[in-house]
């Protein structure tokens, strides 16, 4: 069964895991969606906290409960570091294909990942 999850959803969540287990999931993805989840999370800032309520909605319908903070404004999210890290973690081959995919709808976004140095 293939469910299907919005780029945005896929971005906010992959931006909350430590790399290494981010860039092993966003190899894992369709590559159409690629340049789509990437771009979300390079755009990434400041997550309404409805947005966030909203998607726990959600996965608790699919996964475990958990309580969500109601006294949370924003949730920061820093966008453009996060696909870096998650993108350093991930084999060459998948790091370049998904660098193509972005590069098909931001090839500046792409060209400054490329020469980001691996931390």
């Amino acid at each position: 069964m293939t469910i299907q999850v919005l780029p945005q959803i896929i971005a906010f969540v992959l931006a909350h895991l430590k790399p290494r287990k981010a860039s092993l999931i966003i190899q894992k993805l369709p590559l159409e969606i690629l340049g789509d989840v990437a771009g979300c999370i390079v755009s990434m800032n400041h997550v309404n906290p409805e947005i966030i309520r909203e998607i726990e909605r959600a996965l608790e319908k699919k996964l475990l409960s958990r309580d969500s903070e109601d006294n949370i404004d924003y949730i920061a999210v820093e966008g453009a570091e996060n696909i870096i890290k998650t993108l350093n973690h991930a084999d060459s081959d998948s790091r370049n294909q998904i660098l193509r995919e972005i590069a098909k709808d931001d090839p500046e976004l792409a060209e400054v990942i490329r020469r980001s140095k691996r931390k």
